[in-house]
Order: C-alpha cells, then structure tokens, then sequence
C-alpha cells in the first residue's frame, strides 16, 4: 500500500512539473539579425519573413534581403508577420 502511494505521488509531482503555465505559452522564433553591411541589391526570390524595428514593430517583406536592405529593421522572423506572435 505505501509503495503504490508513493508511486502515485511521484507521478503527480512529474505531471505538474510537466504543466505549461499561460504567460510561457508563447513560442519563441528563431530571430535573425541583419548584418552590416546593409545589401544595396536583393534578388526577387518570394521567401516571406516579418521583419522587427527597434520598437518591435512588424513588418512584411517578400525576403531577408528586403528586410536587411531597410535601415530601420533590426532582426527578421521567417514567415509573415501575421503568423508570428
């Protein structure tokens, strides 16, 4: 009986050790930094990626090099920016 006890407990501490709070449910992206320097020319390739300025602002550009070649954009997600939290 204390054996099987036991067994219930720990498997109730590795299932709430397990559990997500709300506030970390956010995935977080792999972001990409635009490099210096800044390209001058980017190829039409359509690659979208939701680009972010310092003021975590979002925007939408049809590759990397579109959003690096903006001075404004800091860092890059791939994907458009509205399936990016």
């Amino acid at each position: 009986m204390y054996c099987q006890s036991l067994i219930l407990i720990l498997v109730g501490l590795m299932l709430a050790s397990c559990a997500t709070s709300p506030e970390n449910t956010a995935v977080e992206l792999p972001t990409h930094q635009c490099q210096e320097p800044r390209p001058e020319v980017c190829t039409m390739e359509y690659k979208p990626v939701c680009g972010l300025n310092q003021a975590k602002e979002k925007f939408d550009f049809s590759n990397a090099c579109s959003a690096c070649s903006d001075h404004q954009i800091m860092r890059w997600f791939e994907g458009q920016c509205d399936t990016v939290e």
